[in-house]
């Protein structure tokens, strides 16, 4: 039944079936846009090959619709797609087929980075129950780019800093998996040790704040003494070790921090992480 359906639809909309097979619990058209356009071709306005370019994704997302293959939620302040998962899979099939899931995987997790990045950047502010709202509906598709950082050779450097942007955006803390965000940030790590000095320092600052959420206090030291083995004077890795040993102290010691914790006013990434 599901071939037949493929069937029915045009060239482009099992082009984009298959491309959108990448998404897990849903997206938006911003995402869609971002993640399955293609180039397009001089003149038409259309893409080459089996895909649409950009502004054509819309129609080929309403075809998708009005042939029952997706489902559209107007709920909302966007419209949100969904999609079955046997009818998600059998796409997924038909992009392994055509030799372009590692691509559009990459794609996916760039789009995600992005998002990531932007919420931790932006946290500390008007909009933070907005992002918190944003990102809590994007999980599925944030733990799908992970899990690819994880299974696709090469590709830990960006998990680490998908982690990371996720850890300063309050993500696991707000969603209550500080678990969940202990396991990403060890994993990658260990899957990339040669990762820059600043980003093993603020991925090891958060390891060391999510133990102390759960309790852990000596796996919260551990992380605050990686930290500090990773900092250089005057990098901001040096002020995120800083940070972590003062919240080490206070909290898993119960004691004021040395004067040696609190150095003179740290970066805004340095405190974001």
């Amino acid at each position: 039944m599901v071939e037949w359906s493929h069937d029915l639809c045009t060239e482009r909309e099992r082009a984009l079936w298959a491309r959108l097979s990448v998404f897990s619990g849903g997206f938006d058209l911003a995402a869609a846009e971002t993640v399955c356009r293609d180039g397009a071709e001089p003149g038409n306005g259309h893409a080459s090959g089996d895909g649409a370019a950009r502004h054509a994704v819309l129609d080929d997302l309403s075809g998708l619709v009005r042939k029952s293959i997706l489902s559209a939620d107007t709920g909302g302040s966007s419209t949100r797609y969904r999609v079955l998962e046997t009818i998600r899979q059998y796409g997924r099939e038909r992009l392994r087929d055509l030799g372009r899931e590692a691509e559009l995987r990459a794609r996916h997790r760039d789009h995600y980075l992005a998002l990531a990045s932007r919420a931790a950047m932006e946290w500390c502010g008007p909009d933070d129950h907005e992002w918190l709202a944003r990102i809590r509906g994007e999980l599925p598709n944030l733990r799908a780019a992970l899990e690819f950082c994880v299974t696709e050779p090469g590709e830990a450097a960006d998990g680490l800093r998908l982690a990371v942007e996720l850890g300063r955006a309050h993500t696991w803390l707000f969603n209550a998996t500080p678990g969940e965000g202990r396991h990403w940030l060890e994993t990658m790590l260990a899957l990339q040790p040669g990762a820059p000095p600043e980003l093993r320092a603020a991925a090891a600052g958060i390891l060391n704040w999510l133990a102390l959420c759960q309790g852990d206090g000596p796996s919260a030291g551990r992380w605050a003494e990686a930290c500090r083995t990773t900092a250089h004077d005057g990098s901001t890795a040096t002020a995120i070790a800083a940070l972590a040993e003062g919240a080490h102290a206070l909290l898993a010691l119960g004691d004021p921090p040395p004067s040696r914790c609190w150095p003179a006013p740290a970066t805004r990434s340095a405190a974001r992480a």
